[in-house]
């Protein structure tokens, strides 16, 4: 899971897409408690853990299939495809340093 997530997201913003994916997949389950005592409201509370782990494996497929294949794809083509290159701005040369 860690690789699809690093292979979703161009180099340029890669350490960032994969911080956020990771925080929300984190963050999204730590609330599970409440979700839990939500769920007492429709049914008895000792079938809501196993209402939440259907929930989430059903979550898990629809974005399985919703992502595209990573298989055999070149790191350099997901920059390619979505992603205009971003133009290096190299500073002047100051008469210290040499280029």
């Amino acid at each position: 899971m860690t690789t699809y997530i690093c292979e979703r997201f161009p180099t340029q913003i890669r350490a960032s897409g994969y911080g956020i994916g990771y925080s929300v997949a984190v963050i999204i389950p730590a609330f599970s408690g409440a979700y839990m005592l939500a769920l007492q409201a429709m049914m008895p509370y000792v079938y809501t853990p196993m209402v939440l782990i259907v929930l989430s494996g059903v979550l898990i497929i629809v974005g399985a299939l919703m992502g595209p294949e990573t298989r055999e794809v070149e790191l350099h083509a997901v920059d390619s495809n979505r992603w205009t290159p971003i133009r290096v701005v190299h500073a002047r040369s100051s008469p210290g340093i040499r280029n």
